[in-house]
Formats: structure tokens, sequence, C-alpha cells
């Protein structure tokens, strides 16, 4: 059978499958998939993926360029579903580094073990910190490299590194980095992967372009300020605390050389990302907000 990527982010055929079956777990009933037996229950942030795999034969990992793939899965904030996206980069030394782990399970390490040994598993943010645990449970030997406050967020948290304005030496051939300034509740940090002329981020920009999604999720992004076109939510930019000193950090990923854009949340820009990037945030003015 031929392999299905998840688009937005899961197959359109089996997406109300999948729906159904995470309302059966929280309303306690058995998985109605056959031929599973799991009796799991998830909270409204995840799926089981166990499950997912019986709906479909879903490839979990999306390749866009040599070297360079993502996972998305459902992530759900107040029943709306923004998706969650990893993206895996394999470095020259062959090893991986794996940026904002998704939902850990087996079927994903099965293919993230086809591409090559986890060295580095990357937390990019003080908001994408919910599945790291479990990934370092999973790779004990791969290096931890955190935004700033993430460890003060975490008490007893793995750590081994954190990330500062200039990438490590595994990733410096290939990888540039930018920490976005002026947000200290979130410390993003921009990366750019030179090979594919991909720029990655997390939360500073959204994706979901008209017909993305439907029902509440849409009305969700609607008033969150985040439908329609590449721009910050409204939640973000309330977190935004020095918008001129964001806007002096952002000239270095507006020099940067990149056409493809992957975000955490979601539509992948697979072209024209530059150009799109600078129409959503110019330089700004220092008597008007931020964007």
């Amino acid at each position: 059978m031929q392999r299905v990527y998840p688009a937005s982010p899961l197959p359109e055929a089996i997406r109300g499958r999948a729906a159904s079956v995470t309302w059966s777990f929280r309303l306690g009933f058995k998985c109605p998939v056959g031929a599973c037996r799991c009796n799991q229950k998830v909270t409204t942030s995840y799926f089981s993926l166990h499950c997912l795999r019986a709906l479909s034969d879903v490839a979990f990992l999306k390749q866009h360029a040599e070297s360079l793939w993502t996972a998305n899965l459902p992530f759900h904030i107040l029943k709306a579903d923004l998706g969650h996206r990893m993206t895996v980069i394999r470095l020259p030394s062959r090893s991986l580094w794996v940026h904002s782990p998704i939902q850990y399970s087996a079927e994903i390490a099965d293919e993230i073990a086809a591409l090559g040994p986890v060295s580095d598993i990357v937390v990019p943010s003080r908001f994408h910190d919910t599945f790291v645990r479990e990934w370092f449970m999973a790779y004990e030997d791969a290096r931890i490299v955190v935004a700033p406050g993430v460890v003060d967020d975490n008490p007893g948290w793995p750590s081994t590194a954190e990330l500062t304005a200039t990438p490590l030496p595994d990733w410096e051939k290939v990888i540039d980095l930018a920490p976005l300034a002026g947000i200290p509740r979130a410390n993003e940090f921009a990366f750019l992967h030179r090979p594919s002329r991909t720029l990655i981020l997390t939360d500073l920009a959204f994706h979901f372009p008209r017909g993305s999604r439907t029902g509440w999720t849409r009305t969700f992004l609607q008033l969150n300020g985040a439908w329609g076109k590449l721009r910050s939510s409204r939640v973000f930019r309330l977190v935004i605390s020095n918008p001129e000193t964001l806007d002096k950090s952002l000239d270095r990923v507006r020099a940067w050389d990149f056409d493809r854009i992957i975000m955490g949340h979601g539509e992948t820009i697979e072209v024209g990302g530059q150009g799109l990037f600078q129409k959503s945030f110019p330089r700004r003015q220092r008597s008007r907000g931020p964007y």
C-alpha cells in the first residue's frame, strides 16, 4: 500500500474517524478501531498514534529536501486543532537534529531509526517543551539543547546545552540560528537550514491558508488573528514585551537566504517564503506596535 502523508494534519479520509477515536477515548469507550484493544484514554491534546496507524498506513515523516524532513500531528488548544510540527535535519555527521519533538511513539521511532542516530534534541522555545522528556528517555545519548528559561520552567529536567546566537560546532556547516529578542516569556529561536534554503520557526508565525481548517478551529484562528495568511497570532503578540528589540533581532532573519518556511503550527510554505516573510514582518516604525 502506498503511504499517505498527513496534511492538515491528517489525510481528509481518516480525519473524521480519528476524531471519533479521540472522543471515544475521552468518553471511556473501547477503541472503535478494528483489532485494537488499547483502551487508552487521552486528553484533548493528544491522539493515539497506534490507532492512527490502524486507521491508515500513514508515514509520519515527510521529506521536503535532501536531509530535511518534518512530521505533523494533531495538537489541540481549547479544542482547536493547531497541529504540532517537528523538523528533522540530517547533519554532515549523518546524525539527526530533531527540532521541537512531537508526541513520541514506537512508530515514529522506527521512521527516525531508518534515517540515522539522534544526536540533538532541540527545544526552540519555552512554549515547546511538552514531549521532550519522553524523547530524552528514548535517546539518552542525545544532547538536549534548550532555549534560555526552559530549564527554569522544568526543575530537574535533563539539559546538556543552552541555545545562544552561535550554532554548535556540529551544526555550523549547515545550520544558522537567531535568538528572537524582546519576548522573554517565549525566548524563541529561528533557524536556517542553509543547504535547503529553509527557515524554521516555532510560534513567531502561523500559516493557515483559507480552506485549511473548518469549524471551531477556523473560528479560533480567526479570533486569534492567525487565519488566512502568514502572521503572528494575537496570543503571541501579547507576550512581546519589547517590539523594537524583536524587530532588530528579526533583521538577521530577513538577511538570510531562504525560500521554504517550516512552522510549528500551520501549513509549510514550500516556495516564495522569503517574499512572504518580508511582507508579513517588515521593518517596523518605532511608533507602531507589534506584528
